[in-house]
């Protein structure tokens, strides 16, 4: 009898434990890393969302001696912007909502500039950022397609010829009509 005590115990346990929520079990917050080369000096994140403002959201490095620490975010054109010094190594970062805000669905872009601002790495990828204090997660996007795929953005090659070849003609229809003035046979 001692027994199927023991065993009725241990089932209670276990179901208890998979059943309390339990912060060792809680999905770990999405962290932003890049890694930083040894010449860095500077990082840049830019939050780019219209409309976003400093106080809807929490951006945080994880500083190896002090653990997670808010870093301060100043309003731009697209969004918001932080700038703070690095070291070399990974930098972790974390973005929140602030408690009782919307939620976002910002581009993040991270910049790492040497001691000339010299662009050393940079990165982006666009977040989903849950309301009321959530936590940002990568956003699902379409695959990129293009000869800049790999940096995110598209061939701006089919742009430039079109803008040439464009302005190529312009100048000929110019040159045209500047030649037939000057020798009578234009109107």
């Amino acid at each position: 009898m001692a027994g199927a005590g023991l065993l009725v115990g241990a089932l209670a346990a276990l179901a208890g434990a998979a059943l309390a929520p339990s912060a060792a079990l809680a999905a770990p917050p999405e962290l932003i890393t890049v890694e930083v080369p040894a010449a860095a000096q500077t990082a840049w994140v830019d939050i780019e969302q219209a409309g976003l403002t400093p106080d809807q959201l929490v951006l945080e490095r994880d500083d190896a001696a002090a653990g997670w620490q808010p870093l301060p975010l100043v309003r731009t054109t697209f969004g918001l912007h932080a700038a703070f010094p690095v070291v070399p190594g990974t930098l972790s970062l974390r973005i929140t909502s602030a408690p009782a805000t919307a939620g976002s669905d910002p581009d993040v872009a991270v910049t790492v500039l040497g001691s000339s601002d010299e662009v050393l790495t940079a990165s982006s990828a666009r977040y989903s950022v849950a309301p009321g204090g959530g936590q940002a997660e990568p956003a699902a996007l379409p695959a990129r397609t293009g000869a800049l795929s790999a940096t995110g953005g598209e061939s701006s090659l089919p742009w430039v010829l079109g803008g040439a070849a464009l302005l190529a003609a312009g100048l000929a229809a110019l040159g045209w009509r500047l030649f037939s003035r000057r020798n009578g046979a234009g109107s």
